[in-house]
C-alpha cells in the first residue's frame, strides 16, 4: 500500500502494538540518509533520540538513527 491508507494501516500497528505489549518504550533503526523513513517515523509521531551505530543484517557497520 502508498499514502493516507498505509499510513492509517501503521497507526493502527502502532496502537495495537502499544495496547497489547508491556511496553515504555520502543526503539527502532531508521536510516539517516532515507528521506521516507524518517517522513514516516514522524508521521507515526515517533521522535528521534540520536545517532548510533549499529551492525545490520549484511554485516555491514551503518550509522542509524534511534
Amino acid at each position: 500500500m502508498r499514502g493516507r491508507p498505509a499510513l492509517e494501516i501503521m497507526r493502527r500497528v502502532r496502537d495495537w502494538w502499544w495496547a497489547t505489549q508491556p511496553s515504555d518504550l520502543m526503539i527502532a533503526p531508521i536510516p539517516e540518509h532515507k528521506k521516507p523513513a524518517r517522513f514516516l517515523m514522524h508521521l507515526l509521531g515517533f521522535q528521534r533520540i540520536g545517532p548510533y551505530r549499529a551492525v545490520s543484517n549484511d554485516g555491514i557497520e551503518r550509522e542509524y538513527v534511534a
